[in-house]
C-alpha cells in the first residue's frame, strides 16, 4: 500500500480529495490533516509516499502554511525526494514553491477529479515512489516477496530470524541477521547483536536509555554498546 497524506484546512475540500483518491485507486491508504500541527503528528506515526499540501494552509490564523510544512518535510532525509503536490488558487505562488521545496507539481483551484488522479498516477510511477521487492525463503521452504520499505525491524533469537513488517511478521531459519543485512538496502542498520532497524521507520533514539522508538509502534529496540556509534 502507498500512504498518502492530504493536508487541507478546508474540511469540504479535504474530504473531497480523500474521496477522489479512494474511488480512483485501491492500493493507497489515505491520511488526512487539517492544519500544520496535525500533519506533524501524522509524520510521527506513519511513513508516507506522497504528500498533497494546501499552500494557503491556516492563512487566516497566522499559523504556518503549506510551504513551511513542505520545508519541514524536506528536512527529513527519508523525504528528500518524496513527491509533494501543492494545491493552490494562486498561480504565481505555485511557481515560487516549485523551487523553494523541490516539489513535483501543483494543481490549481478549482480542480477536477481528473486533474488530481492524473497527477497522483504520474507520481506513483516515478522512481522515487516505486517500491522495491525483497524475496526470501521462510520456514518450510516457503518463498515470500514483500515490499522492502514495509520491513520495520528484524530480530533474531535461537537461530530464528523474524522480519516485522507493517502488515505481519515472517520467520526464517535460512539466514542470519548479518546475511539478511547484506541483501537489504543500506538504510537497514544493525543496532544490537539481535536487532536491525529500517531507518525510515525510526521515530526517536534515546541515547541515555539506548533505545530506539519506532513510528506507530510500542516496540522498544535495544541499542548495543558496540553499535551505538552507527546511530
Amino acid at each position: 500500500m502507498y500512504h498518502v497524506l492530504i493536508v487541507e484546512d478546508n474540511l469540504i475540500q479535504l474530504n473531497a480529495l480523500a474521496t477522489i483518491l479512494g474511488n480512483h485507486r485501491t492500493d493507497i491508504c489515505i491520511h488526512k490533516a487539517s492544519n500544520y500541527q496535525s500533519a506533524v503528528e501524522c509524520l510521527k506515526q506513519n511513513r508516507f509516499h506522497i504528500f498533497l499540501l494546501d499552500i494557503a494552509l491556516d492563512a487566516y490564523h497566522n499559523e504556518k502554511d503549506g510551504v513551511e510544512l513542505g520545508q519541514y518535510i524536506r528536512s527529513f532525509p527519508e523525504y528528500e525526494t518524496t513527491p509533494i503536490l501543492y494545491i493552490t488558487s494562486i498561480m504565481d505562488k505555485a511557481i515560487e514553491v516549485l523551487n523553494s521545496t523541490h516539489c513535483y507539481g501543483y494543481i490549481t483551484k478549482p480542480y477536477t477529479p481528473t486533474d488530481v488522479t492524473q497527477m497522483i498516477d504520474s507520481m506513483l510511477n516515478m522512481p522515487h515512489t516505486q517500491k522495491q521487492l525483497f524475496e526470501f525463503k521462510g520456514l518450510h521452504n516457503i518463498h515470500y516477496q514483500i515490499q522492502t520499505d514495509d520491513i520495520i525491524f528484524i530480530d533474531t533469537y535461537n537461530h530464528l530470524v523474524t522480519l516485522h513488517t507493517t502488515h505481519e511478521t515472517y520467520e526464517t531459519r535460512s539466514y542470519t541477521l548479518n546475511s539478511l543485512l547484506e541483501l537489504l538496502p543500506d538504510y537497514f542498520i544493525q543496532c544490537h547483536k539481535s536487532f536491525a532497524v529500517n531507518k525510515k521507520h525510526v521515530r526517536n533514539y534515546d541515547k541515555g536509555e539506548q533505545i530506539i522508538y519506532l513510528n506507530g509502534r510500542d516496540d522498544k529496540i535495544l541499542v548495543g554498546r558496540k553499535y551505538k556509534n552507527c546511530l
